[in-house]
């Protein structure tokens, strides 16, 4: 494309670990705009995170997350009684998937968070991550308790939008989907804070140690007036990390169709 001098864009394609120290990792892994020429970011918060990493604010358009417009049709959720685990494994294709303690935890926080709900006799379902570098959890998970429904390929919005709670287990930009779907979120606290990104310890779900859990999904589960406080402090949430929600692909179609003009009323003007 730079050779046939054709404008590259760089759409946000996630949200990011945003803790100093992480900036040279996602350089690496295609988070930062180096090479392209502009940056379509999804919301203010990745906005001001690349303007305070020195990228220039000529490069950086915000204009939301085109695959999240589909949610605002889906907003009118049928809530029903089960409750949805997503279960982000240890990655494989990094050394800390490969850590004992780091897959123990993992574990362990299966084990617990699986026996309490079942213990409550609430549904669960247990999605987990379609990537094949994830662990594969369906038999160790039947094992705790064969009425537990495991998924893999199946669409996790659609499981978020008729969940009455929902559970995160590592770190993913699911909860921001289900705070969209304004659903109480709960996170379970990692051993090491310093890998966990903002949006998921900024208090905007319910974080809590996984000792903690069985007290706390109790609490949720009784008490309307902590599931409103969670959902309003997800909804700001929202507010901060995405733009333009339900009309982000139009956004990005005005954004290009403008600079298309642009470039070629420059490119006509030189050639005059």
């Amino acid at each position: 494309a730079k050779n046939f001098h054709i404008p590259v864009f760089l759409l946000q394609h996630g949200l990011y670990n945003d803790n100093p120290g992480f900036f040279d990792y996602n350089k690496h892994v295609g988070v930062i705009p180096e090479k392209s020429d502009y940056s379509l970011s999804w919301g203010k918060k990745f906005t001001d995170y690349l303007i305070g990493n020195q990228i220039n604010i000529k490069k950086i358009h915000t204009v939301g997350n085109p695959a999240y417009d589909r949610l605002e049709n889906l907003s009118q959720s049928k809530k029903q009684s089960y409750v949805l685990l997503a279960a982000t494994s240890p990655t494989l294709q990094r050394i800390s998937g490969h850590k004992i303690e780091n897959i123990q935890f993992y574990h362990d926080c299966l084990m617990k968070i699986c026996k309490e709900i079942v213990s409550l006799k609430k549904e669960l379902v247990v999605k987990m991550h379609p990537a094949s570098d994830q662990i594969n959890i369906i038999e160790y998970v039947k094992k705790i308790n064969k009425s537990i429904t495991v998924l893999k390929d199946n669409d996790i919005s659609q499981l978020i939008q008729n969940c009455e709670i929902f559970i995160v287990l590592g770190t993913s930009s699911t909860i921001l989907e289900a705070q969209i779907f304004k659903k109480p979120v709960i996170g379970i606290r990692n051993n090491d804070m310093s890998i966990v990104p903002t949006f998921a310890k900024n208090g905007s779900c319910e974080l809590v140690d996984i000792n903690d859990f069985p007290k706390t999904i109790k609490e949720i589960l009784k008490n309307r007036n902590v599931q409103n406080d969670i959902v309003k402090r997800g909804t700001e949430n929202v507010e901060n990390y995405i733009s333009n929600l339900g009309s982000s692909s139009i956004k990005v179609q005005q954004y290009l169709a403008s600079l298309w003009v642009k470039t070629h009323r420059t490119a006509n003007y030189n050639l005059s």
